[in-house]
């Protein structure tokens, strides 16, 4: 743990500010920060970790612009990445939003197959049928 902390400790230190800014509520700011911190990650898991901080907050100022190339990042490191599932729900949500039921119905099946032990299981499949009517 040691070794990763000092081996990322340019990226910690975005995160930081990433996450004062985010307490300030200056979300646009908090996405760059955490996405700059996502560049210069040397492990895959704070890699991830600042590549989904960043959609959240580019989320939170409501830019899915922005927030949906990062989504995409995190859905082709499934199922390696930690926050595939919750790229997936997003990602499909969005998706979803813009009138594409069919391919938000493919990410959460892919959510369903890749990640069987999800919290997000029972909703997915809830979300599914909402999509395909059947609710």
């Amino acid at each position: 743990m040691i070794q990763a902390v000092d081996a990322d400790s340019a990226a910690l230190q975005m995160m930081i500010q990433a996450d004062r800014a985010r307490v300030e509520r200056r979300y646009d700011k908090a996405g760059e920060r955490y996405r700059q911190a996502a560049d210069v990650a040397k492990e895959p898991d704070v890699r991830d970790r600042c590549l989904w901080m960043a959609a959240r907050a580019y989320l939170d100022a409501r830019d899915t612009t922005s927030a949906e190339p990062l989504l995409a990042e995190l859905v082709k490191d499934i199922p390696r990445c930690l926050y595939g599932d919750q790229a997936l729900w997003t990602s499909a949500a969005l998706t979803a939003s813009k009138g594409d039921t069919a391919r938000a119905i493919t990410l959460l099946n892919t959510l369903l197959v890749a990640y069987p032990r999800s919290i997000l299981i029972p909703s997915t499949r809830d979300r599914i049928r909402a999509l395909r009517g059947d609710a």
